[in-house]
């Protein structure tokens, strides 16, 4: 079996960056991905700041900290990587979810339903 090199991450939510703030502290080339520029560009930040913080509490030297941000890679979803496609096997979870209908929080349907925010009616007296 190859040695692991290069780590995708899918979606640039709080889960996603922290998968990739720590893949790239590791030492993995890290590509994250999301349909959402804004999210892609809020994820590097909140890895950039993370990654300084940690230098300014003495947990990372300035030179880990540029290193590990050097290694992640943000390319919004559908745009090619440099890295060539690879047969994935899926995963039977995501397969079934994906059938369903169940594409995520950004499509409103994922593990999870996520309902609308109430709108609160105009008549309404408060209390």
């Amino acid at each position: 079996m190859p040695a692991i090199r290069t780590v995708a991450v899918i979606g640039a939510g709080v889960m996603g960056r922290s998968i990739a703030h720590a893949t790239a502290l590791a030492g993995y080339r890290t590509i994250l991905k999301d349909i959402l520029p804004a999210t892609l560009c809020k994820a590097e930040d909140e890895i950039r700041g993370t990654l300084l913080e940690s230098v300014r509490t003495v947990c990372l030297s300035r030179e880990q900290a540029d290193a590990a941000l050097a290694r992640v890679e943000s390319v919004p979803a559908g745009v090619p990587t440099e890295e060539p496609r690879r047969e994935v096997p899926a995963l039977p979870l995501m397969v079934q979810y994906v059938r369903a209908g169940r594409l995520g929080r950004k499509a409103g349907r994922g593990v999870f339903e996520y309902p609308e925010p109430a709108q609160k009616s105009a008549g309404a007296k408060k209390s």
